[in-house]
């Protein structure tokens, strides 16, 4: 319907995801220290899914995060090797 996510570099945070309305007027931002691969946004922009990866110990790892109306509602990560999949 016109709603837009975009994943941005700061200098505060890793990675910042805008989401904007359909007059690109902004809705909310969520902050990340993990850097964003992907993003999903619902039609009327309320929820983003992203994707993003990280390193933890020399390993790299990944996430799933979802964000409802500017809050993180649930975050899944991979807590196996990273060709093995999420891990829930």
């Amino acid at each position: 319907n016109g709603c837009i996510a975009i994943a941005t570099q700061t200098e505060n945070a890793q990675t910042q995801v805008l989401v904007m309305d359909t007059k690109q007027r902004e809705l909310y931002t969520w902050k990340t220290d993990n850097a964003v691969t992907a993003l999903a946004i619902s039609d009327n922009g309320s929820s983003v899914a992203i994707a993003s990866s990280y390193v933890e110990q020399g390993e790299l790892k990944n996430a799933l995060t979802i964000i409802k109306n500017g809050e993180q509602k649930c975050r899944y990560e991979n807590r196996k090797s990273a060709d093995s999949g999420f891990g829930v």
